[in-house]
């Protein structure tokens, strides 16, 4: 027979709906812990390597753009600027992070809404940073029009395009 695998450990973190039509963060410790509450009305958890948790906000006190944890659970703050930022994922070193939006700009020709990616300088608030060119989060930091983004290990990013004529999953170079 073979061997059995080592038993599961570490942190899940998951949305769970709250019966009023809004979701809060839940985690649990493994292999044994008990589900316990994290963080009221937010969504779309996404850990760091060093165990910091990325969430989206909607109708929280604490804001809502997209926010940090640090890995006891903590809040650290905001991390963006609009409400409709969303899918936020970190890039595999922990100091950056992707995230998308689908109302920031607009496609040149028909002026219509186009969700992009965009990837801030670091983990503080575009309008909070020391640098002017890492302030504007709707131009140098806009990576590409889609959607759902993945950091990969290989800091590409995949993500999917639902543009007429160019819909599928997509990588791109995170540098």
């Amino acid at each position: 027979l073979p061997a059995a695998p080592p038993p599961l450990s570490g942190r899940i973190a998951f949305p769970i709906d709250d019966g009023q039509g809004q979701y809060d963060i839940w985690m649990v410790e493994l292999p044994k812990g008990e589900p316990f509450r994290v963080l009221p009305r937010a969504h779309q958890p996404n850990f760091s390597n060093t165990g910091q948790l990325l969430v989206n906000n909607e109708n929280s006190p604490n804001g809502e753009n997209l926010g940090r944890l640090d890995a006891t659970n903590t809040w650290l703050g905001l991390v963006s600027d609009a409400p409709e930022d969303r899918y936020p994922f970190w890039s595999p070193a922990g100091d950056r992070y992707v995230f998308a939006n689908p109302q920031l700009l607009t496609d040149p020709i028909s002026q219509k809404y186009l969700t992009y990616l965009f990837i801030p300088c670091s983990v503080r608030r575009p309008l909070e940073e020391n640098s002017e060119s890492c302030r504007d989060t709707g131009g140098k930091s806009k990576l590409v029009p889609g959607d759902y983004p993945v950091w990969t290990a290989d800091y590409r990013i995949a993500y999917v395009n639902n543009q007429q004529g160019n819909q599928g999953v997509y990588l791109v170079s995170a540098g």
